[in-house]
């Protein structure tokens, strides 16, 4: 959806399985620049809250949209 578009995604990850990984090899053939940024166990402070705010502050554009992205409420329930 962003290609041609200047923008990247910053995905911050908490998770302690395989997912840094996945995104890694995903952002290798991605369309736009995807910066993972994988958060130690140390450093996760602040649950979501945190991350967005860890997050943000990563941020290098003027303008930043925040998703989360764990399935928690899944996108078939999403209506247009």
């Amino acid at each position: 959806m962003l290609a041609g578009l200047a923008g990247e995604v910053l995905f911050i990850d908490d998770s302690d399985d395989h997912t840094a990984a996945a995104v890694a090899a995903a952002a290798r053939a991605a369309a736009i620049p995807v910066r993972p940024l994988h958060r130690p166990p140390a450093e996760r402070t602040g649950g979501l809250g945190g991350a967005v705010q860890e997050g943000l502050a990563a941020v290098t554009a003027a303008r930043a949209v925040v998703m989360d992205g764990d399935l928690q409420h899944p996108p078939s329930g999403c209506r247009t």
